[in-house]
């Protein structure tokens, strides 16, 4: 599947936000709606020179905010239709999260996942082991135990590595990448257009598989431009770092 799809990236030299138009190539329609949420979560992490050098996550905190933020967009945007509903939909939510990370279920999980099926509290089996062992079941002197066992499951859960989410945790995931992995989401595309866009395929799950292969190889190779680290280092400590 060849798609044109606008993206947003940050012109270092600039520092400003500008619209990046590339032709990718993705295997499926789930996985170029993902590349774009992916794109927007980054974008929503850099700091934006039209925003005073602060982030669209901060700056959309606010109501008022958020109406600066969407401004912005429709400036930068070329065309006012179905794309900048989409672009501004892909903000939400731009607010404080609560104890527990729930919003991860929402998000994209970033390039690990570019490829990954959608998944609920329901699929979330390591959550329910910790409501089955330290919750339900359990006799509380008061109130007050209890909250303080729900806040330490969620403590648990937001920091714990999950199959989920490709080993990310549901709070790296709540973060959002930035400006490094947004350069290492065109870097894999571009891989991926080159080695899988034009192959042919028996099945669509060969073609999904082919190109999930490629992604666990290459996110694993160290870089001489990453410093010898491997691109999922890097995704992994600047979603540490925001």
């Amino acid at each position: 599947m060849t798609m044109k799809r606008r993206g947003f990236r940050s012109d270092r030299r600039e520092e400003s936000l500008i619209l990046d138009l590339r032709t990718t190539w993705v295997p499926t329609r789930e996985a170029a709606d993902r590349h774009i949420q992916i794109l927007m979560e980054c974008w929503a992490n850099m700091p934006i020179d039209e925003l005073g050098g602060r982030t669209p996550w901060e700056v959309g905190l606010t109501e008022e905010g958020r109406r600066e933020v969407e401004a912005m967009l429709r400036e930068q945007i070329i065309g006012r239709g179905p794309l900048l509903k989409e672009y501004l939909a892909q903000l939400e939510p731009l607010r404080e999260p609560g104890r527990r990370y729930v919003e991860a279920y929402q998000k994209s999980g970033g390039l690990l996942n570019i490829f990954a099926e959608r998944v609920t509290e329901a699929d979330d089996d390591f959550w329910h082991q910790l409501v089955r062992e330290r919750i339900e079941g359990v006799e509380f002197p008061d109130e007050e135990a209890r909250a303080r066992a729900w806040r330490e499951i969620e403590g648990i859960w937001n920091e714990t590595p999950s199959e989920l989410f490709s080993n990310l945790t549901p709070a790296q995931v709540w973060a959002g990448g930035g400006g490094e992995e947004t350069d290492l989401t065109w870097e894999f595309m571009e891989r991926l257009r080159e080695e899988c866009g034009d192959r042919g395929y028996s099945s669509q799950g060969e073609m999904i598989r082919t190109c999930l292969l490629l992604l666990r190889t290459w996110q694993t190779i160290p870089q001489r431009a990453l410093g010898g680290r491997t691109p999922a280092e890097v995704i992994l400590e600047e979603r540490d770092e925001i």
